[in-house]
């Protein structure tokens, strides 16, 4: 339902007219057809090549192949990274449903570039909805956000310089979120103390982290 999307996504003025909706959705589907031949034509090629250099860890750092930073630069290239990103803070807008369509794409031609680029678009979607949730992202009369705590990191990854992981699995949890051993205490100066081990973290090269923890 279309129509139900673009009212929940975009920003209605009063008086429109009939089918003003109609053009975001033309709009929504030139992405997801980007996002089709992009896989096709910039993934797919590089996939066994990927698979056949791997990842290796030298001096301290992790090394992409060259055909993994080929793709993301292109991506970079394309504003890809805001995809979901509210306009006002330089994103397309585009709703989660287009989002995870382009990701589909994506992981038929190769799940690990799929996973990765997920973590460019939700680190930034989930720095946003928590400043929302703690009130530190304000808007003006037309609804658009005009402050958000973490506009710097959200930048930063929309520029395609730096994304995000999470930081769930364990050595005896996996990644069995019920079983996390990992704690976080705040300390009288409220400063949040984290004791516990991480594995296998996903991108875990990030610059930026969400560590999952159990609190009281």
């Amino acid at each position: 339902d279309w129509k139900s999307i673009v009212e929940l996504t975009e920003k209605r003025l009063d008086g429109a007219k009939d089918g003003w909706w109609e053009e975001f959705v033309d709009t929504y589907k030139e992405v997801i057809k980007l996002g089709g031949e992009f896989a096709a034509e910039e993934i797919d090629p590089r996939a066994a090549k990927m698979d056949e250099t791997g990842v290796h860890m030298v001096d301290g750092k992790v090394i992409e192949p060259k055909e993994h930073k080929e793709i993301f630069e292109k991506l970079k290239e394309m504003g890809m990274y805001g995809i979901i990103t509210p306009t006002e803070l330089g994103g397309m807008n585009a709703p989660g449903l287009v989002y995870l369509l382009v990701c589909e794409s994506m992981a038929r031609a190769d799940v690990s570039v799929m996973t990765h680029f997920g973590f460019h678009v939700t680190t930034i979607s989930t720095l946003l909805n928590y400043s929302m949730h703690e009130g530190s992202t304000k808007w003006d009369a037309d609804g658009n956000i005009t402050e958000t705590r973490w506009n710097d990191v959200i930048q930063e990854i929309q520029a395609g310089d730096a994304w995000g992981a999470m930081d769930l699995t364990e050595p005896d949890a996996g990644s069995d979120l019920a079983a996390l051993r990992t704690r976080a205490v705040k300390d009288d100066e409220g400063v949040w103390r984290v004791t516990g081990n991480k594995i296998f973290i996903t991108s875990g090269h990030a610059k930026h982290h969400f560590v999952l923890a159990k609190t009281e």
